[in-house]
């Protein structure tokens, strides 16, 4: 399917597409027949990602950080019982971020990490921490990302830059009209 889109992309770039993206058409047509994931393409999942119901966001930041078919965290992360955390799950494919696995394909991880307000993915971070506590089970994969990129501090400074190239992107290409004023912006 990627090859049928790209079809005058050597080899290496429509494996780089496919890895990405799943095949997902919408996603190759982002990247189109580059090698790397520009601002623009992760920029065309903002609109997306922020009309999500708040409970598939959450369990994309889940997804996110690894744990995106663990039934039972999902359940208490989410307050629900194990059916509607397969009907947030189906919601979650429908948009076709998720591989089959629950996996979020490359692309879509990265747009849910840019993208997603720092102190929401860290306090999904520690409550699944808090719930693997409970039940005896590994949290240093769900920490441990925190901590390789300089703790709290160093992400919330890396997370205004990156924003601050994705918000100049945007205004750059004008993709996509935000209605915040500038000094708003998160």
């Amino acid at each position: 399917q990627v090859r049928e889109a790209l079809p005058a992309a050597n080899r290496a770039t429509v494996d780089f597409v496919h890895a990405q993206t799943g095949g997902v058409p919408r996603f190759v047509r982002l990247l189109g027949a580059s090698t790397e994931v520009t601002p623009d393409a992760i920029a065309a999942f903002r609109e997306d990602l922020e009309w999500l119901d708040p409970e598939l966001q959450k369990f994309l930041l889940a997804a996110e950080a690894g744990v995106g078919l663990r039934l039972d965290l999902l359940s208490a992360l989410l307050g629900v019982d194990a059916d509607a955390v397969s009907d947030v799950i189906d919601a979650g494919r429908a948009t076709g971020l998720l591989a089959e696995d629950g996996s979020l394909h490359p692309i879509a991880a990265q747009a849910v990490e840019t993208l997603s307000r720092t102190e929401r993915r860290i306090a999904v971070r520690q409550r699944l921490a808090e719930l693997q506590l409970e039940r005896g089970g590994p949290v240093l994969d769900l920490i441990t990302p925190l901590l390789e990129n300089g703790g709290l501090e160093a992400m919330a400074v890396r997370n205004e830059r990156k924003a601050n190239l994705l918000y100049a992107e945007i205004d750059r290409t004008g993709y996509y009209t935000g209605h915040a004023r500038k000094d708003s912006r998160s």
